[in-house]
């Protein structure tokens, strides 16, 4: 992302009239390295990427609390916003990772293990 703001003059995650373009770029970079597996971490959803090359989908989630510690008190605007984004995600009813209490580490052993049981 920072090499795209740099690109377009603005910061990309802050700057929506950005994000059509950017998703043209990553999906021609995704597009190219295929058929290697690929896994891409973001927070559209599966409509907003309708016919790109995705084989799985999984939802990273925590609780509530978990994502409230995480963010701090410091955040008030960016938790509420996250609240609310993680509800609409939880009910697209993708498959879930679960991360509340468990290490990076973790989390990507059992992102990785529901991506191999879904397309292996």
């Amino acid at each position: 992302m920072d090499a795209a703001g740099e690109l377009a003059g603005r910061d990309i995650r802050t700057s929506p009239e950005t994000w059509p373009r950017y998703q043209n770029i990553v999906n021609t970079i995704v597009d190219s390295i295929r058929p290697h597996p690929t896994v891409l971490l973001g927070v559209c959803t599966p409509d907003e990427l309708r016919g790109w090359p995705v084989d799985a989908w999984v939802l990273l989630d925590c609780s509530d609390d978990e994502r409230t510690h995480r963010l701090g008190v410091d955040r008030a605007q960016d938790l509420a916003k996250a609240l609310s984004d993680a509800r609409s995600y939880r009910s697209l009813g993708l498959p879930v990772v679960d991360g509340t209490g468990l290490s990076p580490e973790d989390v990507g052993v059992a992102v990785a293990a529901l991506i191999r049981g879904s397309v292996g």
